[in-house]
């Protein structure tokens, strides 16, 4: 093919059977025809990625970023890019450029945020959590940081009001679930945990992660045949 979504397309039909060196020349054929397709751009980066040459990728995206600064899907790859080589201040910095140019960009808010977070600048990382929760879609995700964030820095009641909420929000999300009973664990609420799970799973009899959890309880409580119909319902209702 001529045209260059074809070539594009080509491309990632031949990344995914992993023929590697063709893929390259499909992309690179694509960029000749519109060298300014960011798109193109990111798949030759995982390309080399892939093929061991991550900083040639990094490489080939920075030249394109710095003639179209507005390509906010290029920002962020190389804040990952960074983020892996453990070079916060530059991921940092590419992930700042790709909020001015997307600033409702969920994913940038949550690694800013990861970031911080590894650098123990918890304050700075809960206010980027947060922002993601003002985010299309990031509501779940923002619930989720800030409430394992609560568990890093032993605010557990914190963090069970985090997962509570988020449990409230998307009910049928098993992860916030297993936050609270972290949480509640935690707390030394043992009696509180184990009357929850137990209450949880007849209320939700046709969940299979409820179920699951319960039998999770109750192997920590040492009630194993009690475990074991917990966990063969868990595996009858799953899908």
């Amino acid at each position: 093919p001529d045209d260059s979504d074809a070539l594009k397309l080509q491309g990632k039909i031949l990344f995914v059977r992993g023929k590697l060196d063709e893929a390259l020349t499909a992309l690179n054929k694509a960029r000749e025809k519109h060298p300014d397709d960011g798109d193109a751009v990111l798949m030759l980066a995982r390309i080399y990625e892939a093929m061991g040459k991550a900083d040639d990728g990094a490489n080939l995206v920075q030249a394109f970023v710095k003639n179209h600064p507005g390509f906010a899907p290029g920002h962020k790859f190389l804040g990952n890019y960074y983020a892996v080589k453990n070079e916060p201040d530059s991921a940092v910095e590419q992930l700042k450029a790709a909020l001015e140019a997307a600033p409702n960009d969920t994913e940038s808010y949550l690694m800013l945020g990861d970031i911080e977070m590894m650098r123990k600048n918890f304050d700075k990382a809960k206010d980027y959590f947060e922002s993601a929760g003002k985010q299309p879609n990031g509501e779940l995700f923002s619930l989720m940081r800030l409430g394992n964030m609560s568990l890093t820095v032993k605010k557990f009641e914190d963090a069970q009001k985090y997962f509570e909420k988020a449990m409230k929000q998307f009910p049928d999300n098993p992860q916030p679930a297993e936050g609270k009973l972290l949480a509640l664990l935690e707390q030394k609420k043992f009696k509180d945990a184990f009357d929850w799970v137990v209450k949880r799973a007849a209320e939700r009899d046709k969940d299979p992660a409820a179920q699951e959890l319960a039998s999770r309880v109750m192997m920590m409580a040492g009630k194993h045949k009690e475990a074991e119909e917990y966990l063969q319902k868990a595996m009858k209702l799953a899908p």
